[in-house]
């Protein structure tokens, strides 16, 4: 017998969607450290963008859940941490582009 409401149901596995979307978008800028892919802007551009839609979808499934009921404190631990993952995945991301630049523009000075 479960002792979850419905909507505690909902609320989990929609908070849990938003987490595990954030992890595939992180996952997705991370996955971008190839010197050739750093210096392919389509590349870039498609990291961008499907971490971006990533993390949008995230933040749609992440709002739904909060709209089921107050988020409990573990919950809202649990989603900034994710959150907090993803910003550094993009920390990192422009870190290596800003790397590869620096790199690239050396290479071709010399």
């Amino acid at each position: 017998m479960n002792t979850k409401t419905y909507s505690e149901l909902r609320q989990a596995a929609l908070f849990r969607c938003g987490r595990d979307l954030l992890k595939v978008a992180a996952l997705v800028l991370d996955d971008v450290v190839n010197p050739v892919e750093l210096a392919n802007p389509a590349t870039l551009e498609w990291a961008k963008s499907v971490a971006r839609k990533s993390a949008l979808l995230a933040e749609q499934s992440i709002s739904l859940g909060h709209e089921q009921g107050i988020a409990t404190s573990r919950q809202d631990n649990d989603l900034y941490g994710a959150r907090r993952q993803y910003s550094a995945a993009v920390d990192r991301f422009e870190g290596r582009i800003k790397a590869a630049r620096i790199k690239a523009s050396i290479k071709a000075a010399s």
